[in-house]
């Protein structure tokens, strides 16, 4: 080789490698690499990372064979990718069926800060307690995880509520299912909802929620308006709690705490709004400084009369005052300072719109009063409710219908109320009459409800 090629071979770069960690410990970016490697750095032993395609279904298709491969019974983590063609770029993580314990949080601790893409992690049956979910939570809210199942993981006393019970929390999907929750652990998540901006789907179906439970939840759904969809389906819920959930949904009357928490909230509104007119602009500030100066001031000798440039300057301005010089000025510059004006004016406008936190407080929202009681308008956020396999009877059946047809009076721009309700294998037979009027009237509220599904539906 010449000296020539020596010297361009030594210039050429490097081929191009994984992503290396800048901490120089070893991990490569890439999760399906890095999280083995900590296993074996922390004495996990076994543990073999599976990808799954975008459908959940194993790279390996092929079925093994028990008898003879030892390997299936080995602890795995499922990886499905957000793109199969970038490694590393996992979306969803799937432990399921073996014990997680506080070893494998500090793996998961220190492998998740390279997964930018991660959003979705899903614990089936793991062994979780009270201790771990603490831990789990943190963990969720450092690298804000927004999609969040732990089925099939009972805790003792069945709290579950600092996954979200402060406002910043990212969870805005949970699934809670068959973790034996019963009414005290209802009340601990009911306790959080008001508080809560983010949670949009809450599934707490196959626990042990009685009436009772159901309405601590009810108590979260007065002052929540973020909740899109809840289940609690395959619970023992019965017509006394089902009751005060269709009455929430429709209007109810405020409690003595709720009225002296609107009248608190006014009086800081108004307060607010009297020390911002109080307070002086800084030309009126700057003007009473001048004031000031002049009386404070003693007399002083008059000045020498100013030099021709400073009297050429004051001739300009009397012509720009007294209207000659206007030629001067274009109407495109008119123009452009009305249009300024605007801006600034429609930012002040702005400026006074309530906030979205304030829309989505009921205590701002119009009262009417009714026999001694004020009355609000209840939840309108909520478009999914799953009800089925409980213990609704006909009672619980017509205070639905009078719910959803109250609804469906309503145009308002904070949504018009339940648009799914399932009620499927409750105390009532199926050709109950509420049950099919309140069948027929959840049709329309169907977004693609159209007048020809209504004649077919009679025709049948």
């Amino acid at each position: 080789m010449t000296k020539k090629g020596a010297q361009k071979a030594a210039e050429k770069p490097p081929p191009e490698s994984e992503p290396s960690n800048p901490d120089g410990d070893g991990l490569t970016g890439i999760f399906e690499t890095d999280f083995p490697l900590l296993c074996v750095q922390e004495e996990i032993h076994a543990v073999d990372v599976v990808v799954l395609s975008p459908k959940g279904a194993s790279v390996d298709e092929a079925e093994p064979k028990i008898t003879e491969n030892v390997d299936f019974f080995r602890p795995k983590v499922l990886v499905e990718l957000e793109d199969e063609s970038v490694r590393g770029s996992v979306a969803t993580i799937h432990i399921r069926g073996w014990k997680v314990d506080e070893k494998v949080l500090n793996v998961l601790t220190l492998a998740l800060p390279l997964c930018s893409t991660l959003t979705t992690i899903k614990f089936w049956n793991v062994g979780l307690d009270k201790r771990l979910l603490e831990k789990f939570a943190h963990l969720i809210n450092q690298f804000n995880i927004k999609n969040v199942s732990l089925s099939g993981n009972p805790i003792p006393g069945g709290d579950f509520s600092f996954l979200f019970d402060h406002e910043n929390s990212p969870l805005q999907n949970l699934s809670l299912r068959g973790n034996c929750i019963n009414d005290v652990g209802a009340q601990y998540l009911g306790e959080c909802l008001p508080a809560n901006q983010s949670l949009l789907v809450l599934d707490l179906s196959h626990n042990r929620i009685s009436s009772v439970g159901a309405k601590h939840i009810v108590a979260g759904l007065r002052i929540n308006r973020t909740l899109l969809s809840l289940s609690l389906a395959n619970n023992k819920i019965d017509d006394e709690g089902v009751g005060p959930l269709a009455e929430v949904l429709a209007r109810f009357a405020l409690s003595h705490h709720e009225i002296v928490a609107r009248r608190m909230y006014h009086a800081e509104k108004k307060q607010a709004a009297e020390v911002v007119e109080k307070k002086p602009t800084s030309g009126s500030q700057i003007a009473g400084k001048d004031k000031g100066k002049e009386k404070s001031t003693p007399p002083t000798k008059k000045r020498e009369a100013p030099p021709k440039k400073e009297e050429k300057a004051k001739k300009d301005e009397k012509e720009l005052t007294s209207g000659r010089g206007k030629k001067s000025i274009s109407s495109a510059d008119q123009k452009k300072g009305r249009t300024k004006g605007k801006k600034h004016s429609d930012h002040g406008e702005e400026g006074a719109k309530p906030s979205l936190l304030e829309h989505c407080n009921p205590l701002v929202e119009p009262v009417e009063e009714v026999g001694g009681k004020k009355y609000i308008l209840g939840n309108r956020a909520l478009t999914n409710l799953n009800l089925s396999y409980n213990y609704v009877d006909e009672c619980g059946l017509a205070a639905f219908l009078a719910t959803i047809k109250f609804q469906s009076t309503l145009r308002l721009p904070l949504g018009s109320g339940l648009m799914r309700l399932s009620l499927d294998h409750n105390c009532f037979p199926d050709d109950c009459p509420e049950f099919l009027a309140l069948t027929k009237l959840m049709a329309t509220k169907d977004p693609f409800y159209t007048d020809d599904d209504s004649t077919i539906q009679e025709e049948q």
